[in-house]
């Protein structure tokens, strides 16, 4: 599985940052051939200074899938909206993963 982690600071407006990736940023990704998961989650603590805002994660099937999507004019449209609401820049990982345990869920 490949991963896509999107690692925002805090933005000029958070309630619009919050409502675009929510909204219409969720929306664009739902529908991207590949995907497997988006989770965004509200940063409590980290060991980077200043702390991030927000740290989105996008996974696809494959490297591939991942590519491809990033290439859609819509995607790099609300990334670029995204990036608008931050006065800094936005930190990016992609990266491929491999289960080395699985999780209680999957073997009971």
């Amino acid at each position: 599985m490949a991963k896509l982690v999107l690692l925002y600071p805090t933005p000029l407006n958070t309630d619009e940052f919050n409502l675009r990736v929510q909204g219409r940023f969720a929306d664009v990704v739902a529908g991207l051939p590949g995907l497997r998961g988006l989770s965004c989650s509200d940063t409590l603590s980290c060991s980077l200074d200043p702390c991030p805002h927000a740290v989105i994660e996008i996974c696809f099937e494959s490297h591939g899938a991942l590519t491809h999507a990033l290439a859609k004019a819509e995607v790099q449209s609300e990334m670029a909206a995204l990036q608008d609401l931050v006065p800094s820049g936005v930190v990016s990982l992609i990266y491929e993963t491999e289960t080395l345990y699985p999780s209680r869920e999957d073997h009971p």
